[in-house]
């Protein structure tokens, strides 16, 4: 009996455990069938389920490129994503970059790779990506660099993407979810939950900050007649300065100016440089250093000059810079060149774009010995009190690798190196003309005399 009764439990146990395997193979055949349709997914539906994710994805001033479109390479991929890997060596079968269109730091872009061999090399390209741009809002819009400092690189299985926006988890569930369902997450529509869409009743904490912070007080060093901000900027010196005054300055002759307002940048610059340099010896690059960590942190970014229309108008040339501590990229620039200028630095303004040519943006070439070398001191500007080096005397293929975009007609031709490598290497690789000198930046000289 226990014999025949031990089978019998022994027959039930071995047909429960072929049942179990049986449902196991089902369940696994499901869970394949998931994975068939994870696999189905396209860059497209990555990048709109972020989109749709957000609230406010890029301001809705949306814009997207595609992997093969020709148009697209010469303006975005060889910038950020290397496209001859991308396009040419077949690494992504399928790519969407999906950004802003203005000067706004979200974005997404999602990159099929079918070899596990080279999603390192994408998620490099994605980094160096993030951290470019990370540089370029740093001091311009500080609370889109915050922004970036939470992008992610994202990888699922032959999936790689890149993802900066406002709501980083929301956007991080939205791309699972479609991936292990294979359809989008539905957005909640439950008027109850909608009620944090009251942005606009909020906003307004942030738009009466340029009203109700006091204008600072323009002093002016000696007693000139009051000018009329608004006749100074529609004058010649729009996004400059009289041409005078850095020979004026440099000589002492206040006397080659009448105008009120080069009378007081006159005044102020002379101030600034005695300070700086009055029978002090140092090398031209330790000049421009000072020069450059002055202007970086002296002048904040006014946020408020497009918005503000009619007021703050000086804020693209040097008298804002000087006199309100406020200034765009070319408020920081041309001061840096009239300051350069006033002591004998050659320096001179470069004007284009940057955020895929939607912005418009100004920065510097300066002569450092016989080579010129590029400088954007409103991209040096942390906005915290600390200056960053990374757009000093560099090279063009920095500048045009971080978003700059220019026309490079009529300008000189900049040294191949950054001033670094070719302090290290000397000039002997440049086929100098024996007949021109020039001054070493590293020769110790007096540069100004009060």
């Amino acid at each position: 009996m226990k014999r025949g009764f031990i089978y019998k439990v022994c027959a039930y146990a071995l047909a429960l455990i072929l049942m179990l395997s049986i449902t196991a193979c089902g369940k696994q055949d499901e869970d394949d069938k998931k994975i068939k349709e994870y696999k189905n997914v396209s860059a497209q539906d990555i990048c709109e389920a972020v989109t749709e994710s957000q609230t406010d994805f890029a301001g809705g001033a949306i814009e997207k490129f595609d992997l093969y479109e020709p148009e697209n390479r010469d303006i975005y991929f060889e910038l950020c994503y290397n496209v001859e890997d991308f396009s040419k060596s077949g690494i992504a079968s399928d790519f969407l970059y999906v950004g802003c269109t203005q000067a706004n730091a979200d974005e997404v872009a999602a990159a099929v790779v079918p070899k596990a061999s080279d999603r390192d090399r994408v998620k490099e390209m994605f980094q160096f990506r993030l951290e470019s741009r990370i540089d370029a809002f740093t001091g311009y819009a500080p609370e889109q660099a915050a922004k970036l400092k939470k992008g992610r690189i994202l990888t699922y299985d032959k999936y790689v993407i890149f993802l900066v926006c406002e709501d980083v988890d929301g956007a991080v569930e939205a791309i699972e979810y479609l991936l292990k369902k294979g359809k989008k997450k539905e957005r909640n529509t439950d008027p109850a939950e909608s009620t944090p869409t009251p942005t606009p009743t909020e906003a307004p904490t942030e738009t009466p900050t340029p009203t109700d912070e006091p204008t600072p007080v323009v002093v002016p060093i000696t007693p000139t007649a009051e000018p009329d901000p608004n006749e100074y900027y529609r004058g010649k010196y729009e996004s400059g300065f009289n041409p005078v005054l850095p020979e004026a300055i440099r000589t002492g002759r206040r006397d080659m100016l009448t105008d009120p307002q080069d009378l007081q940048i006159y005044d102020r610059c002379r101030e600034i440089l005695s300070d700086m340099f009055a029978g002090k010896e140092m090398t031209m690059i330790e000049a421009e250093r000072k020069i450059y960590s002055y202007v970086v942190l002296n002048v904040d970014y006014d946020y408020g000059h497009y918005s503000l229309e009619g007021q703050k108008v000086n804020s693209d040339n040097p008298y804002g810079a000087l006199f309100t501590g406020e200034g765009i990229c070319t408020g920081y620039s041309t001061l840096f060149r009239l300051l350069c200028s006033s002591i004998g630095i050659e320096c001179i303004d470069v004007t284009g774009t940057a955020y895929f040519q939607h912005e418009d943006h100004g920065w510097n070439m300066i002569k450092l010995g016989p080579c010129w070398y590029y400088i954007d001191p409103c991209w040096g500007d942390y906005g915290d009190g600390r200056v960053s080096w990374t757009y000093f005397n560099v090279n063009e293929d920095k500048m045009t690798k971080s978003e700059h975009y220019w026309d490079k007609t009529g300008l000189p031709e900049a040294d191949k190196l950054n001033y670094d490598q070719r302090k290290n290497v000397g000039y002997g690789d440049l086929n100098l003309d024996p007949n021109v000198s020039y001054e070493s930046p590293e020769t110790p000289k007096i540069w100004f005399e009060s």
